[in-house]
């Protein structure tokens, strides 16, 4: 696990959520199984994500910070797959989604993680190291 791999977990996420923001869009828009599969998709992507870092980058903020840092990502992780959950109702009910909404949601959390957390933890263990770390 590396804070890289962490990386491409985020761009591969904001890539789902910009095509389901793009298909929300559509003009004469209505619920299909395509685009329900791919809010199922998304949520099992971020659940995944979600994990890794509780497994790699939480004790790590843990040790270089405190456990305050660690709570409030753990709270942004849970509003945002509160917010997957309510668009998929949304979309599988053909009604108005919250996809823009989550796509503001997530960008912040991934901005803040990777041009704040990410950058602290690449100096306090070193480019090198932060790149290729293994916990656990």
């Amino acid at each position: 696990m590396s804070l890289i791999e962490l990386q491409n977990d985020h761009d591969a996420i904001r890539q789902e959520v910009d095509q389901l923001r793009a298909a929300s869009e559509q003009v004469g828009f209505e619920t299909n199984s395509n685009i329900l599969s791919q809010f199922s998709h998304l949520e099992r992507a971020f659940t995944q994500h979600c994990i890794k870092e509780e497994h790699f980058l939480f004790p790590l903020l843990h040790r270089y910070l405190d456990a305050s840092v660690c709570e409030e990502v753990g709270l942004e992780h849970e509003e945002i797959k509160h917010l997957i959950r309510r668009a998929t109702n949304q979309i599988s009910r053909n009604e108005k989604s919250s996809i823009p909404q989550l796509n503001l949601l997530l960008r912040k959390h991934f901005s803040k993680e990777e041009n704040v957390l990410f950058w602290y933890l690449s100096l306090r263990l070193g480019e090198e190291t932060a790149a290729g770390f293994h916990y656990g």
